[in-house]
């Protein structure tokens, strides 16, 4: 299995969130300041942020999946879905819930060293990313309408970094 990674060019502007350490590694984002991102993962857009707690930093991860489905539409279908939303209850760092507006997001979080080198942000959201995904597969099979309209199982698994101004 192969897992691409596209990083965005680098903008002069953007040249202030960069710093080196005395042992020559290289950190993002300005000391004591959130930093903020977005990337797609399996068709799915997730946004992330860092920030400080009193035990040091965490990445936070959040994507929008889709409708929580309405009985309606089928008692198996809405069972089905509450089953695998309820399996990763028991999960470390991520988890499938549903929002007040009744959709299904994908949440999670991981630990990084503050201040953050980049290999650090991809580190945590690939970890959040592997115990989450047997249940995204799971989803991608029960809903008819998942996001990108193929399951989550086809083609190689894709990462693409998208940076907020």
């Amino acid at each position: 299995m192969t897992t691409k990674v596209a990083l965005p060019l680098m903008k002069p502007d953007g040249l202030d969130h960069i710093q080196f350490t005395q042992d020559g590694a290289v950190r993002i984002g300005r000391p004591g300041k959130s930093l903020e991102f977005a990337f797609g993962y399996q068709g799915l857009r997730f946004g992330a942020n860092t920030r400080l707690i009193e035990g040091g930093a965490i990445l936070q991860l959040a994507a929008d999946i889709a409708p929580d489905p309405y009985t309606v539409e089928g008692i198996t279908l809405r069972r089905s879905v509450h089953a695998v939303i309820e399996a990763t209850h028991h999960l470390i760092s991520s988890r499938l819930i549903v929002s007040r507006q009744r959709r299904i997001v994908c949440i999670g979080k991981a630990g990084v060293n503050s201040p953050t080198a980049p290999v650090d942000l991809l580190s945590g959201a690939i970890e959040i990313l592997l115990e989450i995904k047997p249940y995204l597969d799971m989803l991608a099979e029960i809903l008819p309408n998942w996001p990108r309209g193929k399951t989550i199982t086809e083609g190689y698994p894709h990462l693409q970094l998208i940076t907020r101004r």
